[in-house]
């Protein structure tokens, strides 16, 4: 019987991050303070969030 040793498997890849069209941007890994948002159908990254809707003042 042969084992494996999960420890030096080989890492995936990174899994690469989606907005959804009515969700909230997501932050994207590795570019800190970037967002990626879901405008008119494409995949864009911008430098900023715009503040959420039925936020506290």
């Amino acid at each position: 019987m042969t084992t494996r040793n999960t420890t030096t498997s080989v890492p995936h890849a990174p899994r690469q991050v989606a907005a959804t069209p009515g969700w909230p941007p997501v932050a994207i890994p590795g570019r800190p303070g970037w967002w990626r948002h879901h405008i008119d159908g494409r995949q864009v990254d911008l430098p900023s969030r715009p503040p959420q809707a039925g936020g506290t003042p």
